[in-house]
């Protein structure tokens, strides 16, 4: 399905749920994130150069 029909059967999903000929549904998809490892991490940081104390790795200080 291509954006445009995607947008579509959205649209058309809402006007049918408007008039009461659908009930509300909800799709989720999860898809798994790719696994790096500390190495990696690291050397993405190094690139963008944004050390550990610079990453706020905890949002409650």
């Amino acid at each position: 399905m291509n954006v445009f029909e995607s947008i579509m059967t959205g649209l058309n999903e809402a006007v049918e749920y408007e008039k009461g000929n659908l009930t509300e549904k909800t799709t989720l998809t999860v898809e798994l994130l790719p696994e790096i490892t500390a190495v990696e991490i690291k050397s993405i940081r190094n690139e963008i150069a944004l050390s550990q104390t610079k990453l706020p790795l905890d949002n409650h200080t």
